[in-house]
């Protein structure tokens, strides 16, 4: 099907900006997007400092990640100013290992059962056209103000800093009327004289 909306990678991650997401350089993989109702197409490059070890993944992180991110510029999510998480997934699927390059196609599920749910088909393909991943009823969730709120509010973290008053003695550790033995090692400058004399000063 024909895409009638075009963005760059520079409109796309403006967009996204604005809505609150912040991706990392590693993390801004779309290179473009074209978009029609509730269907996008996104192409996605793996970047270059990523790229030494891309090869232990069946599909880098990063570059899925960009997949995913493709979501976004669906017209459903376009015109939402809400943040969205990944919630779940009916079905993943991997046929092969793609080089640096990718193409991400999404398609809107209808009838997701709540208007706080984007659920979307992802499909994967390399640049020879071939299938290297899908994911079948990929869901993402509204998070609301609330949760938000929630999350910035420091009383809700899991741990606290705290500070607690201690009682220290008074006499210096050197001080102590404990009987000590020490190995002093003799030069010829007369230092360990000096220390010698030092520590019998303070007991």
């Amino acid at each position: 099907k024909q895409c009638t909306a075009e963005q760059t990678a520079n409109d796309f991650y403006t967009s996204l900006e604005k809505r609150g997401i912040l991706y990392g350089q590693t993390f801004q993989g779309v290179e473009h997007v074209w978009s029609k109702d509730a269907e996008a197409l996104g192409s996605i490059r793996l970047a270059e400092t990523l790229k030494f070890d891309s090869d232990q993944f069946q599909i880098h992180p990063s570059m899925l990640d960009g997949c995913l991110q493709i979501i976004a510029a669906t017209e459903r999510s376009s015109r939402d100013s809400h943040l969205y998480v990944p919630v779940g997934c009916e079905r993943i699927r991997f046929f092969s290992q793609p080089k640096h390059q990718v193409w991400s196609h999404i398609s809107l599920c209808s009838g997701s059962g709540s208007e706080d749910i984007i659920e979307a088909d992802v499909h994967i393909y390399n640049e020879s056209n071939e299938s290297v991943a899908e994911l079948i009823g990929f869901r993402v969730q509204r998070s609301t103000r609330l949760i938000k709120r929630i999350l910035s509010n420091q009383d809700t973290w899991m741990y606290k800093l705290g500070w607690e008053i201690h009682n220290t003695p008074n006499e210096s550790p050197v001080a102590s009327t404990k009987t000590k033995n020490w190995l002093i090692l003799e030069d010829n400058q007369g230092l360990g004289e000096s220390v010698a004399t030092h520590l019998q000063s303070v007991g």
